[in-house]
Formats: C-alpha cells, sequence, structure tokens
C-alpha cells in the first residue's frame, strides 16, 4: 500500500463514485487530509479504517457482534 491516496485513487480502489465516497466519509468520521503537495485524500491508515468500515456495514455486522458480543475482547 501507498502511504497516501488520492480522492480519485480511493474511489477507483472502492469502485465508488466521489459522493458516495464523501456520504462514508461523513457518516464514518474519516476526513481528506492534504498531503505536501496540496492533494486531498486519505492517508494509508485511514484508507483501511474506511474500507473496513464500509465493509462491515454492507456485511450487516454491528462492533459487539465482532468483539465477544459486547463482552470486551478478552472474553
Amino acid at each position: 500500500m501507498k502511504d497516501f491516496y488520492i480522492i480519485t485513487e480511493v474511489c477507483e480502489l472502492f469502485e465508488v463514485n466521489m459522493q458516495k465516497l464523501r456520504q462514508y466519509s461523513e457518516q464514518y468520521d474519516v476526513q481528506p487530509q492534504q498531503d505536501q503537495m496540496g492533494r486531498w485524500g486519505f492517508s494509508k491508515v485511514h484508507v483501511r479504517k474506511l474500507h473496513n468500515t464500509i465493509y462491515k456495514a454492507e456485511r450487516g455486522c454491528c462492533k459487539n457482534e465482532i468483539i465477544g458480543r459486547g463482552k470486551g475482547p478478552w472474553a
């Protein structure tokens, strides 16, 4: 993975248009940032977080089911 992805690259990776990516970004509170060259996009960490959140949401999973049904990670 690259360290930084511009918005159009993320749209291609997720196979969504820019409006849908913006909706996901706002819904899951993962905001784009500017890199040192002034381009808007997402860091590698934010691309992963956004991808994982979208994937889990589309599968109908919730956080409690993923982490031991609300008992915590060590249950």
